[in-house]
């Protein structure tokens, strides 16, 4: 039987920004609602410190310039080594001041709003013909002593199209880090470009391992977090 892959993206569940308190509502695609965050330990990143982190190289990976505002900054870094699945893994970085509160958010897995986060995304796939999704909010251990937050999210339907003999095929996966010093925040999510029809659940789960995109992303992190001002 003939497949027709219908649709590759990452889960587009967007609430809105938090203000930083439990009565707003939280986050942004990565799963950002929380509680209120810590008193600040860090001083805000000034546009000159922003825009240097922007042009930092992570070994192994081709960096693409991005957007740089006063307050934040995104940019991207797509790996040289394909995935398992022979995919191309991309890690998007968003970093900046709480002036942007998006990412100074509650990276507790376990608050309120993050929780909420999570039920709503695994409902979301659901709702999509997704059986069984994978929806994780965790905390992660990251380089230089710091805690974040990982968001892991994966989903697979098939069904049988209107043309005889083919079936639809449709996925979502997204992993994500947060971290932030209550001062400063910083978002990185990992996707997958893929090569070629995606033909069972099998060989969709090899374009992203969970492993391997952890590593990955703790790895672009880690070379980050190195130049972060002091």
């Amino acid at each position: 039987m003939r497949g027709r892959f219908v649709m590759a993206m990452a889960l587009g569940v967007v609430l809105a920004a938090c203000g930083g308190d439990d009565k707003g509502g939280g986050g942004n695609s990565s799963g950002g609602g929380g509680s209120a965050p810590p008193a600040a330990k860090g001083t805000p990143w000034t546009p000159e410190q922003l825009a240097a982190l922007t042009a930092v190289d992570v070994p192994g990976y081709e960096r693409k310039d991005g957007t740089s505002a006063p307050t934040d900054a995104r940019w991207s870094y797509t790996r040289e080594t394909p995935t398992e699945g022979g995919a191309t893994l991309t890690i998007r970085v968003h970093a900046g001041t709480c002036a942007d509160p998006s990412l100074c958010v509650s990276t507790d897995p376990t608050s309120p709003m993050n929780s909420g986060y999570a039920k709503q995304s695994k409902a979301a796939l659901e709702a999509r013909g997704m059986k069984d999704p994978t929806v994780k909010l965790t905390s992660v251990d990251l380089p230089g002593g710091r805690k974040g937050m990982r968001l892991w999210t994966r989903g697979y339907a098939e069904k049988p199209s209107a043309v005889a003999g083919v079936m639809d095929r449709e996925v979502s996966q997204l992993m994500s880090i947060r971290w932030t010093d209550s001062s400063n925040g910083v978002e990185l999510v990992a996707t997958v470009m893929t090569k070629g029809e995606i033909k069972s659940r099998e060989e969709f789960e090899k374009t992203m391992p969970e492993e391997d995109t952890l590593t990955a992303l703790i790895e672009v992190f880690g070379t980050l977090a190195r130049a972060f001002p002091k």
